[in-house]
């Protein structure tokens, strides 16, 4: 997304029960507060909990916050760089202490949604969050978090369409309005 936000967050207690830490907006036209909530029951054997280091912020979270039909608590932040702090049983495509990111995708066709934690829309200002692990995505070190995040938000959206345009080696284009891009 456009504006990012980046900051450092300290390790936190036991995934189970664990008390998450963020920013989130409560109503409609309000602003951010600090919040917490209550991660429930154990990980889910597809699952990793990711300690965030850094997010994005778009014009796209502040809008889904004006819409009529808004879930609050919303904790923004959708394109996030953090590592991963503990792995479900069933997780083979990442590991715990490897970066990754995690892109603003939100669910499938099947129903299995990225961040679920009761009534709150969790996003990455939180100083943790729980995904399934196939939208965690290995991250290199040398990459800094910075020029990471925009890529897991707009990037991917341009990305998306590139490819499905069906270039030619050495065709030129333009990508215009793609937020920090």
């Amino acid at each position: 997304g456009g504006a990012k936000s980046s900051r450092k967050v300290r390790e936190a207690e036991s995934a189970d029960g664990a008390t998450i830490r963020c920013f989130a907006i409560n109503e409609h036209g309000a602003g951010l507060d600090k919040a917490t909530y209550k991660h429930e029951g154990e990980l889910d054997a597809k699952e990793v909990e990711v300690v965030v280091h850094a997010c994005g912020v778009s014009r796209a979270d502040l809008h889904d916050t004006e819409d009529e039909e808004a879930v609050f608590p919303s904790v923004p932040g959708r394109e996030i760089i953090g590592h991963v702090r503990t792995a479900g049983s069933g997780v083979t495509s990442v590991r715990p202490g490897q970066r990754v990111g995690i892109g603003l995708q939100m669910g499938d066709e099947n129903g299995d949604v990225l961040v679920k934690e009761g009534a709150v829309r969790v996003g990455g200002m939180a100083d943790r969050v729980f995904v399934r692990s196939r939208w965690a995505f290995p991250i290199p070190d040398s990459l800094p978090s910075e020029q990471a995040v925009p890529l897991l938000g707009a990037g991917a959206a341009a990305w998306s369409h590139l490819s499905r345009a069906k270039l030619k080696k050495g065709s030129k284009v333009g990508v215009i309005g793609f937020g920090g891009i």
